[in-house]
């Protein structure tokens, strides 16, 4: 480990526990952020959505899906931020509830 490794490492904290009362008083404090960021990822995937049923309907679904993959790929980069709080959000909740999530969505 170099200087600079050594120095990061003495900044960086302890990643915090899952404990829902302070994870509900952190995104209660910030309701706009949180309406701001459901926004961005409903119309960015809404978007996509529709101009995939708009090809299917035009029968263009096979010429253009080279475009939508491309389009689908600058989509998730474009929300690889805002996806990834989302993604380490869920990785902080109990094992128990991440079973209780997926089968849930599967349903």
């Amino acid at each position: 480990m170099n200087a600079a490794q050594r120095r990061s490492l003495a900044r960086s904290e302890e990643p915090l526990d899952y404990n829902p009362t302070r994870a509900a008083a952190k995104y209660n404090a910030q309701p706009l952020s949180m309406v701001v960021r459901v926004l961005q990822i409903g119309s960015s995937l809404g978007g996509f959505i529709i101009d995939v049923i708009i090809d299917n309907q035009r029968g263009l679904f096979e010429s253009n899906a080279k475009v939508r993959g491309v389009a689908f790929g600058l989509l998730t980069y474009g929300l690889r931020a805002v996806l990834g709080q989302c993604v380490l959000g869920v990785r902080r909740l109990p094992q128990g509830l991440h079973v209780a999530l997926m089968s849930a969505t599967l349903q």
